[in-house]
Formats: C-alpha cells, sequence, structure tokens
C-alpha cells in the first residue's frame, strides 16, 4: 500500500532535491523488502519473479538503493557545511 501511495503521489521524475533522494530512499527498500523478504511481485510482472530474473530485479535495486544512499549522505553533509557548520559556529554574527 505504502509503495503505490508514494508512486500514486508523483514520485517519479520530479526532480534530484533532498527530498526526491529521500523519497527515492524510501521507495527502493520498500522494493527490495517486498521482494526479498515477502516474495511479491512489483508492477508491471504479472508472474512471480523466480530465478535468474529475480535476482536481477534485486540487484539493480540493491544498487540504486546503495547509490542514493551515497547521495543522500552527501547532500546532508554538504548542507551541514554549508549552513550548520558556519550558522552554529561562534564567529557567525547572530541576528538579535
Amino acid at each position: 500500500e505504502e509503495w503505490r501511495e508514494i508512486w500514486k503521489a508523483g514520485h517519479v521524475g520530479t526532480g534530484k532535491g533532498l527530498a526526491w533522494l529521500e523519497t527515492e530512499e524510501h521507495v527502493r527498500e520498500l522494493e527490495v523488502a517486498m521482494l526479498e523478504e515477502h516474495g511479491l511481485t512489483l508492477p508491471p510482472e504479472a508472474e512471480p519473479l523466480t530465478g535468474l530474473w529475480r535476482s536481477s530485479q534485486l540487484d539493480w535495486r540493491r544498487k540504486t538503493l546503495n547509490e542514493v544512499r551515497r547521495a543522500v549522505a552527501w547532500r546532508h553533509l554538504l548542507w551541514t557545511v554549508l549552513t550548520c557548520g558556519l550558522w552554529r559556529s561562534r564567529w557567525w554574527p547572530r541576528s538579535a
């Protein structure tokens, strides 16, 4: 249900910002769990995934999940360095 709701909300092709990356990470986590732990079939497939096709589907989703996680981590690090690092510094002027 959760996976379907995210896709219905128009997640596909909405950009590469941090919010999009975090949603993409969540989608890929759900897909891996559905395929690996629950043995479910994702649309547009109509038949259960087995053998090499199942492995192939899991492999590209795991790879994408790892890439998205790296991108999220870099965005968070960059944001911290560019904002919080200076913003929380005692050298940064604070407004009254």
